[in-house]
């Protein structure tokens, strides 16, 4: 089974730049990490130039595919860290819903 995300990130009022990404996902009753990125790495991901988010701007991960031998629903949480221009640490992060049926 295939699932297709396209995860979108965005700063909704400052520049970032982006210091570290990743991924959890839930099981056993709680959040494991999955995968961790450095900047540039996450920025690879999501076309973020230079690693640089400008403010109000949306960048997409669209090669976001999960898979799996079973049909099993779950939720993965994706995260980014980063710092405004003076020098401010900031993070963010949002939830998503893999369903477990097909349609």
């Amino acid at each position: 089974y295939f699932w297709k995300h396209i995860t979108t990130v965005f700063s909704p009022s400052a520049d970032i730049q982006i210091e570290e990404g990743g991924a959890y996902i839930f099981y056993n009753n709680q959040w494991n990490l999955r995968v961790r990125y450095t900047g540039e790495e996450i920025s690879k991901l999501f076309n973020i130039p230079k690693s640089y988010m400008k403010a109000g701007e949306p960048y997409s991960f669209v090669q976001n595919w999960r898979r799996d031998s079973r049909l099993r629903g779950g939720w993965a949480l994706w995260y980014i860290i980063g710092k405004t221009k003076d020098g401010s640490l900031v993070a963010g992060l949002g939830i998503l819903d893999t369903v477990g049926q097909l349609y």
